[in-house]
């Protein structure tokens, strides 16, 4: 069996990834998107950053919007297929999240679907919202969207299996010492791969705090992709709007 060593250098690059989640919901993810800017009343000419883009879904929907949007991801793989899909339109980058891009360039800085607190040193995760804070503009705002621990600890699927495109999935989550854990053992054509997914089970208190260590103001807190207000216990997510003084 091959395992991985740097889970989210090598989980994100690989082609496995990709096929696991093929089915995400794209139109869901738009609308989410199209609500968050109804509430943000971005100008026209606003510039958003995408960090850890992906292959450039958001960054994509909003330059269709009409904005100028910037998509940064570590994964090359992901780069190399957002700008020959989407780069006529957007711009990509390779680029580390920790690391400061473009000091004072944006009017918007977005993290989504749980695109935060994967290293094991939390000053490592807070320089995440601290390169955020110094690529923003002043007065710009940071959108964050989190899992909200306490809901997953009540609805964790301990195990699942699925085929996908002829390609076997087997996935074990589990809670443990401050981590969601998920390891994913791949089968296909009879050669078997290992691949784990970690994030910090960071609560909505503790990510607030974060937030104002890295010098932001928090605005609004939202439970889910609806914007509807955030519960503590019943919320799926915890989306925070913040902004740069």
């Amino acid at each position: 069996m091959k395992k991985t060593t740097e889970w989210f250098k090598n989980w994100f690059d690989s082609p496995y990834y990709h096929v696991l989640y093929k089915h995400r919901n794209h139109k869901e993810a738009n609308a989410f998107i199209s609500l968050l800017l109804d509430y943000l009343a971005p100008e026209k000419s606003a510039h958003f950053l995408d960090k850890a883009c992906g292959r450039g879904r958001h960054a994509s929907y909003l330059a269709k919007r009409g904005f100028i949007a910037t998509g940064l991801d570590l994964s090359p793989n992901n780069i190399q297929y957002a700008h020959q899909k989407w780069g006529k339109i957007a711009q990509f980058q390779i680029h580390d999240m920790r690391l400061p891009y473009q000091k004072n360039t944006f009017d918007y800085v977005l993290s989504l679907f749980t695109s935060f607190g994967y290293f094991d040193n939390d000053k490592e995760n807070l320089k995440v919202l601290q390169s955020a804070l110094s690529d923003l503009k002043p007065g710009g705002t940071m959108v964050l969207d989190f899992l909200n621990v306490n809901w997953v600890e009540k609805h964790i699927l301990e195990q699942d299996k699925k085929e996908v495109s002829g390609i076997q999935f087997c996935q074990k989550r589990q809670i443990k010492e401050g981590w969601i854990i998920k390891n994913i053992a791949i089968t296909d054509q009879n050669e078997e791969f290992y691949f784990e997914e970690k994030v910090k089970a960071i609560n909505a208190d503790e990510l607030k705090i974060m937030f104002a260590d890295a010098g932001f103001k928090v605005n609004s807190i939202f439970g889910n992709y609806k914007l509807q207000p955030f519960d503590a216990q019943q919320s799926e997510r915890v989306i925070i709007i913040a902004t740069k003084p």
